[in-house]
């Protein structure tokens, strides 16, 4: 090659490479192949419990673009909350995955699901120990025990196992729960609320049993009621464990919310206030608004049927006009507007057409 050619072969490498450093500087970015959407699972290890609310995955989008996706691959006994649909960046997808144990024996199982999209497939590993569902009741004193002021009591019913433990309780008449039947998954509890029916019981001592019933073995829990009437209304004083000089608030940490409540205006400034409770005592208050607040003393106390707590001297609802004479004597007055008989004590009581005492009121 003559020494001219040589220049102009060197002359045109020369340009042709100024041309390309000119391009880079210009853009100074490295154009990337585009990519589509990708599918992303929050675990690809899974560990079965046999309870779809734990048993879940979520699938999301890696891009800004919607992305179809559907489950190509799984054992028969697992049931996806959802097979396919579409997704996009803004969403979050979870799928619970349902266990059916009545294709499975008892043992340790494997596997995978897979999950694919428009152009990829996710593969989620997953284990479950099915073990044989195993009932264990939990009470707090290792025994039911009732009165008329401890009338509730909490029964914990507990799956130790594996798999889905159906359990029932069988319980004495006067006993009402909360719910009598149900399924817990392994290694999971349920809290169940039992309580007395007082509507179904007489005045005595009760011994009984409470049930437990179950796939996974039976409990028998021993429970006992003392229900008697019970010396709970001082004149003067108060009624029920609240007292004259009480506040709202201390009422409703002793009885709740009320069943019922309102108030009565005699005058522009002076409102009486009243809350009612399904046990048959009703808390007065006097205010000067018609808003009651929480520190508004207690000023009287009404009871009614179904109460039945006793004076000190055994006088309660359903007892005779002549068993109030013999306690407490002639009454100091009669209120003809209200037909209370009035003793200065701190007590009223009002009687049926038939003389027995249908309220007492205490002040």
């Amino acid at each position: 090659m003559s020494k001219k050619l040589k220049i102009v072969s060197l002359a045109l490498v020369l340009a042709v490479a100024s041309f390309w450093n000119c391009e880079e500087d210009n853009n100074n970015t490295i154009v990337q192949p585009e990519t589509g959407p990708k599918l992303q699972v929050s675990t690809t290890d899974l560990e079965m419990t046999g309870n779809p609310e734990r048993d879940k995955i979520d699938l999301s989008v890696d891009g800004a673009d919607t992305l179809s996706w559907q489950i190509s691959e799984k054992p028969d006994w697992i049931i996806p909350s959802d097979s396919v649909g579409v997704i996009t960046s803004q969403q979050k997808k979870t799928i619970h995955f349902v266990t059916d144990f009545s294709q499975l024996t008892y043992g340790e199982h494997s596997g995978t699901i897979k999950i694919s999209s428009d152009d990829d497939e996710k593969t989620v590993n997953f284990t479950l120990n099915y073990k044989a569902p195993e009932l264990i009741v939990h009470v707090q004193d290792e025994v039911l025990n009732f009165d008329r002021h401890y009338f509730r009591e909490e029964i914990e019913i507990e799956n130790t196992g594996g798999g889905e433990l159906a359990w029932e309780l069988q319980m004495p008449e006067w006993l009402n729960a909360e719910q009598t039947e149900g399924t817990i998954w392994g290694k999971q509890s349920r809290k169940i609320d039992v309580w007395v029916d007082f509507g179904r019981v007489d005045y005595g001592e009760y011994n009984s049993n409470v049930l437990v019933k179950s796939n996974g073995g039976d409990e028998d829990l021993e429970c006992y009621l003392s229900y008697q009437r019970e010396v709970e209304v001082f004149p003067g004083e108060g009624a029920g464990g609240v007292y004259l000089g009480d506040t709202v608030l201390m009422v409703k940490k002793v009885y709740g919310e009320p069943n019922k409540s309102g108030y009565e205006r005699p005058t522009k400034t002076h409102f009486i206030h009243w809350m009612k409770y399904n046990r048959g005592i009703i808390f007065m208050f006097d205010a000067s608004s018609p808003v009651l607040w929480d520190n508004v003393d207690v000023t009287a106390i009404q009871m009614i049927r179904p109460f039945d707590g006793l004076t000190p001297k055994k006088i309660g609802l359903g007892s005779s006009f002549d068993d109030v004479k013999e306690a407490y004597g002639e009454a100091d007055s009669h209120e003809s507007e209200t037909g209370y008989y009035v003793y200065d004590i701190g007590i009223k009581f009002k009687f049926d057409r038939n003389d027995i005492v249908s309220e007492m009121y205490v002040e």
